[in-house]
């Protein structure tokens, strides 16, 4: 492999991190960098957090086992300094006008991040599991 290349990757379990104990987080993150640095022959430096669960000793941990940058599900833009790294995503239904909007740096997510933040607070209510289940019942429902 030449040039300059990305590679991030999910944890094994596809678990939420926050909710491992310290041990299993720890042996999920330097096992899935090394594995697949292994595989690809190439150094892994970023990683993107599994459901965007994480905490203070996941952050921690991913620097401690060599990840350069953390992939997160915050909404924003980024400056370029962050170890943590925010997202945008990228509707198919959005106009060209949102589109140049978010890439432009005029749109404003405070609707994207209230949504995300009642997301959060109910996978904390009902836990994610079930948070899960009901997620995939209404996508089931819409797409009837």
């Amino acid at each position: 492999m030449t040039g300059v290349q990305t590679c991030a990757l999910p944890i094994f379990s596809h678990k939420p991190l926050a909710s491992l104990k310290k041990e299993k987080i720890y042996d999920e993150l330097k096992r899935s960098k090394s594995e697949l640095e292994d595989r690809l022959g190439v150094k892994v430096s970023y990683i993107s957090l599994p459901h965007g669960s994480f905490n203070h000793y996941v952050i921690k941990t991913a620097r401690e086992v060599g990840y350069e940058k953390v992939c997160t599900s915050e909404v924003g833009y980024n400056n370029g300094y962050e170890y943590l790294l925010k997202r945008i995503n990228i509707r198919s239904e959005y106009s060209m006008k949102t589109f140049s909007d978010i890439i432009t740096g005029r749109y404003s997510f405070t609707f994207l991040r209230y949504a995300q933040h009642f997301k959060l607070s109910m996978k904390n209510i009902v836990g994610h599991d079930n948070y899960l289940k009901a997620y995939h019942l209404f996508v089931k429902m819409r797409n009837r």
